[in-house]
């Protein structure tokens, strides 16, 4: 993840070792919750339909991550799919 000057957005790619496809993301940064939303879209390696994925990255903390992933495909509704809390060590 890192902060495109271009186009003034944040930016995220991620490879999935399932699919073995990429997942391009981008977003905006909220100051009140010091978070960025980023989203983008993936191929169901399965179902070969498009997913709509959204994360949430959230700076809880000087020694905390957090990151939740929602996906939505075809009409079903969004969900939360993942969630990633990294804590550093000290």
């Amino acid at each position: 993840m890192g902060f495109n000057n271009t186009d003034q957005k944040f930016a995220l790619t991620t490879i999935t070792n399932m699919g073995t496809g990429t997942l391009n993301m981008s977003g905006n940064w909220d100051e009140n919750s010091k978070s960025a939303t980023v989203c983008g879209e993936l191929t169901n390696p399965v179902s070969k339909n498009s997913i709509t994925d959204k994360q949430i990255v959230s700076f809880v903390d000087k020694d905390t991550i957090l990151i939740e992933s929602f996906d939505q495909e075809g009409g079903h509704k969004e969900k939360k799919t993942v969630q990633y809390k990294l804590i550093r060590k000290k």
